[in-house]
């Protein structure tokens, strides 16, 4: 499971390098998003000029979502008292520490549509200009996770 996760992580990461080798920042990201977020219509309707931004950020936004799935799945089975926030100070440093080493733990809700996640990133890099600096795939893990905490979900805690 882990292996999984490492590779899904990995695979977003060289998605994004091999797309734009010299723009690896959640400001990129912004830009391709604001694409998708700013377009009538769900599935959204794309001028042709605009198409490989978009295609861009569809194709980033579905892995991401993807690894970051298998991610909140391992934060789950790993701390059997997922959901303790606020009375297990043990839970709470280990998943501290495990979501520095990993990524961000998100709990997205179910059919999670890619425009909503375009429309997310693109209003979150407009009212944070100075997070934009931050690599794509730390930048869009804080993103989801702002939006879509684990703390305030109980559809996030494991289920045994």
């Amino acid at each position: 499971m882990v292996g999984r996760v490492i590779v899904y992580a990995i695979t977003g990461s060289l998605i994004t390098a091999l797309a734009q080798q010299t723009r690896n920042d959640g400001a990129f990201l912004y830009e391709a998003c604001s694409v998708v977020a700013s377009a009538p219509g769900d599935p959204p309707k794309i001028s042709p000029e605009l198409l490989p931004k978009a295609m861009f950020c569809f194709g980033y936004l579905h892995a991401i979502h993807a690894a970051l799935l298998k991610i909140h799945d391992y934060y789950k089975w790993t701390f059997p008292t997922y959901g303790q926030w606020k009375t297990d100070e043990t839970f709470v440093n280990g998943w501290l520490a495990t979501q520095v080493l990993l990524a961000a733990d998100v709990c997205f809700p179910n059919n999670m549509r890619t425009k909503t996640l375009a429309m997310i990133i693109s209003k979150y890099g407009k009212e944070h200009p100075e997070d934009l600096t931050k690599n794509m795939f730390d930048f869009a893990g804080f993103v989801f996770q702002s939006a879509y905490p684990p703390s305030r979900s109980e559809s996030c805690a494991r289920k045994d």
